[in-house]
């Protein structure tokens, strides 16, 4: 059985009497049963406690057996001080700080400044002591500004301010012909667009955009032209991509190669990765992959930098980061091949996995390609600015002028013409890709790989077709699409309603019959005088709403002529049929005066006609009641109705068509001032049509004719001639003049300090001051790293092990003091627990628990402070030399396999499989790879920069540390790789050395696949089949 924990562990050793040396236990005592028990309660009481003796036990005695220690020796008595910390050990000779020594000479007065330091006072304000500890080395100080600035920094200023006055100058043809604001170039200019924007807002000019981004348009273009010979096998792969997902259909394995004959030859294109559910499944499990590579990658790359290293000896810092980068990535990418052809998960497309190699091969080349061409140009630049430099020491102090003069030359050398930096950089990258696919497919493997050279050719085919798209068609696209594919920037539009339904048309809208009752008109702005256009149309569409209201409203209107004159109710329009469009009539009718008159009468004659039908039953006897019913009938109903009817349907008829004929007279009036008012608001106070190219809104035609053409072009043509004639040169002349007195004024004072003070009371210093500062010299700065010894790095490794082993002899232990109280829990939940009920605790089992745990506390943390101390050990600075590193990973993998092998997972895993296998994954390695656990222990000891040893380009500094009793001695045993336990003492060395390009590119070697770009040219994406609309392909 495995145990997966130690708990688990120490009951096994329990069960099977395999206690530890020195532990011994004993039963509980027995039970005092009192005398007023029963007898049955007695026998009861007397067979548990038999049965808990026989069960239940506790630690009689506890022997605790630290494990052994290298940096505890039993040979030399472990004293009561506070334990050294490692990095206290590091202890610099005292000729390290040697500033104190340079500034005394050999008769130990102060050293005077030598004449060739005084030289360099004089040149640069500055001088330099040489080292006598680090050879090669030198201290610079640097004076203060009140003593010396050096004549270089007068001549500096001199030069920069003659470099300003000519970039002034420079300036003068720039304020007449160039485009910059303040020129008379740019101020005629203006003219024009001025009165463009006047006539926008006056006449309107067209204005028309494209009707969708430009980027998308040429996207679509793009795929058009690269996939424009599969043109009808895409097609026909879309329909029937699109016709499978309607019916859920499964499509074959191999849907998605189409083939088709170019040139007479049959060319095969593997689409199938455009397919979105094919992407999905292969891209997770290509992301997969990558993972589990990154994961084995990132604990062998440093070896793999090492061997870059071992033939890299004579080479630059620039060009051995870049051939690190490009050996590491053909590695992983070496790597990720060989995992995606172990990958199973693929299997079930056929083809795919050759497909994936050829676009992993495609991305290494492109990628390649665009990073030796990006270093090509930026080597190119650099030569270039030193050049320049070289030919224009002072013009080059103006950084304008610089950048300009670099660029433009850059631009010639790579004839560039009127392309982009990233246009050429990218053209330059596909022609050289080319190139090396041309290459990769005489290759003699790839040759005999029929299936990976078709591939290949059709990645070569379209990368070929999209080159020539972006060289031959993309210009030419661009000019078509700006001039053939633009849509009006505004629509204006008005709507009409149609009042009388013998003019509103029937049409059918989603199956149903329907009236239109509104007429649109609209004007676009891509016409010319639009604005005007808006004036005619708005005008006439809304005289028409008021025109046709009117109209409806005397001759159709409840209220119209009709209501008067009429004899019968008339109705209003006939409703429309939704199924078959006919006219039904509406039920709803509007009376008339007539109507009105005659159901009144009605009124009258029924109730009479009722009356007298009825039989005579009533209390007066219809005699009576007659007379009351007839004066009801004439004298109220009629006499007070027909009145009533009459003074109120009549003038509001009248009323009616009164108002309707006087608005439908003022319409030919009031609508062409309405539309006209507003055309004056929009050019004169605010736009509210909201259009035209100009940028002013409010108060627009103010703003052009004054702000545009009298300010604007007028003023700026007058500013432009006062700068010309006067601002520039006397902007120039003071320049010069004020660069020329600073100069002259610092250069007599540096020579009268220096005459006065300098040279006749200068002496070398060793402490900084406010005349001196050390600003350069071993050690000043902080940015270096520890060189410690492969004996010192070692005994680190070994000090970290035991702390684990004494962390997991802790935990084994503290499980083993718990096991009495583990067991009488098991016991009593076992045996009470049927019964609903809770064992509680035992005292002696609490008592002898608390009392070895505070034991085992007290044990491990006395040699946890015996141990030597790595708190405050500058990890990331820690770095060691080629043959030192070598040494290290050699004798740390043997130190590690032999001491988790028997201390560890021996000794305290007892062999068991399930810890031992904890203990791996908690370092994220495989079991059984000592190399990457050894690789993992020292990243997490020191830091990743560990792993990489220095060059020899580094500069040191050697320096001494002094080991306490408890280091020493083991740091001997490893030096002389015997081990032994006679423990002695010796002296050791470390170095400062200045930080490596390494460190830069350690991180660089992390690279991803996306299958649907290029990967290279922030991710360029590659043309896609899926875009091509079968109308317009």
């Amino acid at each position: 059985k495995h145990h997966a924990s130690f708990s688990e562990l120490v009951f096994a050793l329990y069960e099977t009497d395999k206690l530890p040396e020195g532990v011994t236990k004993a039963s509980l005592p027995s039970v005092h049963i009192p005398d007023h028990y029963k007898e049955e309660e007695k026998d009861l009481v007397m067979h548990c406690s038999e049965t808990m003796k026989k069960e239940l036990f506790y630690w009689k005695h506890f022997a605790f057996h630290l494990p052994d220690s290298q940096f505890v020796s039993c040979f030399e008595p472990v004293t009561d001080e506070d334990p050294q910390m490692i990095v206290d050990l590091f202890q610099a000779p005292a000729n390290v700080n040697e500033l104190t020594e340079l500034a005394v000479d050999e008769n130990g007065e102060r050293r005077r400044l030598s004449p060739q330091q005084l030289a360099q006072v004089r040149e640069t304000g500055r001088f330099s002591v040489p080292s006598q500890v680090f050879h090669g080395k030198e201290y610079e100080w640097e004076l203060t500004s009140l003593l010396a600035s050096g004549n270089q920094r007068h001549r500096k200023i001199f030069y920069s301010g003659i470099a300003g006055a000519l970039s002034m100058l420079e300036k003068l043809p720039r304020c007449i012909i160039s485009t910059t604001p303040i020129s008379l170039y740019s101020s005629f200019v203006q003219i024009p667009r001025a009165l463009r924007d006047l006539a926008a807002l006056v006449i309107g000019i067209p204005e028309r955009t494209l009707w969708k981004p430009l980027p998308t348009l040429l996207d679509q273009k793009r795929s058009q032209y690269v996939f424009k010979q599969f043109k009808n096998e895409i097609q026909d792969w879309q329909n029937e991509l699109s016709k499978a997902g309607k019916l859920n259909l499964a499509l074959p394995a191999d849907h998605g190669i189409i083939s088709t004959v170019i040139d007479g030859e049959t060319k095969t294109l593997d689409i199938r990765l455009w397919n979105p559910q094919i992407l999905s499944e292969v891209q997770q499990i290509v992301d997969n992959i990558n993972h589990s590579v990154f994961q084995l990658w990132t604990r062998e790359r440093h070896s793999v930098i090492q061997d870059i290293l071992r033939g890299a000896e004579d080479i630059s810092e620039k060009d051995l980061e870049q051939r690190i980068v490009t050996e590491c990535q053909e590695e992983f990418n070496r790597r990720f091949l060989t995992a995606l052809d172990d990958n199973r998960a693929l299997d079930r497309f056929p083809g795919i996995k050759v497909l994936l190699r050829a676009k992993v091969m495609v991305y290494s080349i492109i990628s390649t390609s665009h990073r030796n061409v990006v270093a090509e140009i930026l080597a190119m630049r650099q030569e270039i600015e030193r050049e320049v430099k070289q030919q224009h020491s002072i013009r080059s102090l103006d950084p304008t002028w610089f950048s300009e003069k670099v660029q433009s030359l850059l631009k010639k050398a790579l004839d560039m013409e009127n392309a982009t930096m990233e246009e050429k950089r990218l053209e330059m990258t596909y022609e050289r890709s080319i190139r090396e696919f041309e290459y990769l497919l005489r290759d003699s493997e790839v040759q005999q790989d029929k299936e990976l050279k078709q591939k290949l050719e059709e990645q070569f085919y379209l990368i070929q077709r999209d080159m020539a798209w972006k060289k031959n068609k993309k210009l030419k696209q661009t000019k078509w699409i700006q001039n053939n594919m633009l849509v009006p920037a505004r629509m204006f539009i008005w709507s009409s309603r149609i009042f009388f339904h013998r003019n509103q048309p029937v049409s059918q809208i989603d199956g149903q019959y329907r009236r239109v009752t509104t007429e649109k008109f609209s004007v676009s702005s891509a016409c010319w005088f639009w604005r005007w256009r808006i004036v005619a149309v708005r005008t006439y569409a809304w005289f028409k709403n008021t025109a046709s209201y009117c109209r409806y409203a005397i001759c159709e209107s409840p209220s119209s002529y009709k209501a008067l004159f009429y004899r019968q109710p008339f109705s209003p329009r006939p409703s429309i049929d939704s199924k078959t469009g006919a006219e039904v009539r509406s039920r709803n009718v509007y009376s008339t005066l007539c109507s009105r008159i005659m159901a009144l009468w009605n009124s009258v004659r029924q109730s009479r006609a009722e009356f007298e039908a009825q039989p005579d039953t009533g209390f007066l006897g219809k005699g009576v009641s007659r007379v009351f019913n007839i004066f009801w009938n004439y004298a109220i109903k009629m006499g007070l109705g027909l009145p009533l009817v009459v003074g109120l349907h009549v003038p509001r008829v009248l009323v009616n068509i009164a108002v309707h004929v006087l608005l439908g007279v003022a319409n030919f009036v009031t609508a062409p001032l309405a539309t006209l008012l507003r055309y004056a608001l929009n050019i004169l106070f605010h736009d509210l049509d909201n259009a035209g190219v100009y940028s002013f809104r409010f108060v627009p035609l103010f703003s052009i004719i004054v702000g545009r053409l009298a300010l604007g072009c007028v003023g700026q043509i007058l500013l432009s001639i006062l700068t010309v004639i006067g601002i520039i040169p006397g902007v120039a002349s003071l320049i010069f003049s004020i660069t020329t007195a600073v100069s002259l004024i610092g250069y007599s004072y540096d020579w009268l300090m220096y005459h006065l003070i300098v040279k006749r009371r200068g002496r070398v210093p060793h402490t900084d001051s406010f005349t001196a500062r050390c600003i350069s010299g071993p050690g000043i700065h902080n940015n270096h790293y520890l060189q410690i010894n492969s004996s010192e790095a070692l005994a680190v490794v070994r000090l970290m092990l035991e702390r684990q082993e004494l962390q997991i002899y802790k935990e084994r232990t503290q499980a083993l003091i718990d096991l009495p109280s583990n067991v009488f829990h098991n016991f009593t939940n076992r045996v009470f627990g049927l019964f609903g009920l809770s064992g509680g605790d035992n005292e002696l089992i609490i008592k002898t628990t608390k009392k070895y745990r505070k034991l085992l506390d007290r044990y491990v943390n006395q040699r946890v402070k015996e141990l030597p101390k790595t708190n405050n050990l500058p990890q990331s600075n820690v770095r060691l030399q080629i043959e030192d590193l070598e040494q290290v990973m050699r004798q740390s993998k043997e130190m590690v396999t032999d001491f988790l092998s028997q201390r560890i997972f021996a000794d305290l895993y007892l062999s068991e499989p399930q810890l031992i296998s904890d203990y791996w994954q908690t370092w994220d390695v495989s079991e059984g790879d000592w190399d990457a656990l050894t690789r993992k222990l020292l990243s997490h000891l020191f830091s990743e920069n560990f792993l990489v040893a220095l060059t020899e380009e580094d500069s040191s500094v050697r320096l001494q540390i002094d080991h306490s009793a408890r280091v020493k001695g083991f740091i001997e045993m490893i030096k002389k790789e015997r081990i032994r336990d006679d423990l002695k003492s010796e002296r050791v060395s470390y170095s400062k050395v200045a930080p490596s390009v390494l460190n830069k590119v350690l991180n660089q070697t992390r690279f991803s696949l996306d299958l649907l770009t290029f990967g290279f040219y922030q991710y360029t994406p590659l043309a896609q089949p899926t875009v091509i609309d079968p109308k317009v392909g």
